[in-house]
């Protein structure tokens, strides 16, 4: 991988370490939104990647901007000379650049669970052997630890 690829697949990197740091993060003050900012983030970069590593266009021509991130699944899905993306994983993509719209644009209430199942989902880091559960592992046991503490600070400071 050559170029204008590498530059956005390493910062598809950079915003997933931010992801993870923030998911590990034990404070809860804009916690889901900036996960969910950096892994949308993260994968538009891993999409644009992709497409331009098979010989794709992420530039309409004559246009200054980038395609967003909808029509990179687009592309990613359905354009025969790129395609990468199987229904599942372009489905996944979508309902997390979903949350990270209401999280960034209004207001989003996501459980720790369900924000710890949208980090860990299968999407299409094989097309530069990057392995997600690789990536992510450390979430899990940041989220025990991180419960352990709140569990603690309960013991210790109980109300009522």
């Amino acid at each position: 991988m050559k170029g204008e690829a590498r530059l956005l697949l390493d910062k598809a990197s950079d915003s997933l370490l931010l992801a993870i740091e923030k998911f590990n993060c034990p404070f809860e003050r804009g916690r889901v939104t900036s996960v969910l900012i950096s892994l949308d983030h993260a994968f538009e970069m891993l999409l644009k990647a992709a497409i331009l590593h098979r010989g794709g266009r992420i530039r309409k021509r004559g246009a200054s901007e980038t395609l967003g991130f909808d029509a990179c699944v687009r592309t990613g899905l359905s354009d025969g000379k790129v395609k990468f993306l199987t229904d599942e994983q372009a489905f996944t993509l979508q309902m997390l650049n979903g949350l990270r719209d209401a999280a960034q644009h209004h207001l989003i209430t996501i459980q720790e669970a369900q924000l710890y199942i949208h980090a860990q989902r299968r999407h299409p880091n094989a097309e530069f052997g990057i392995r997600n559960a690789e990536r992510v592992r450390h979430m899990r046991t940041a989220a025990e630890t991180k419960r352990s503490l709140r569990n603690l600070g309960a013991v210790l400071h109980p109300t009522g």
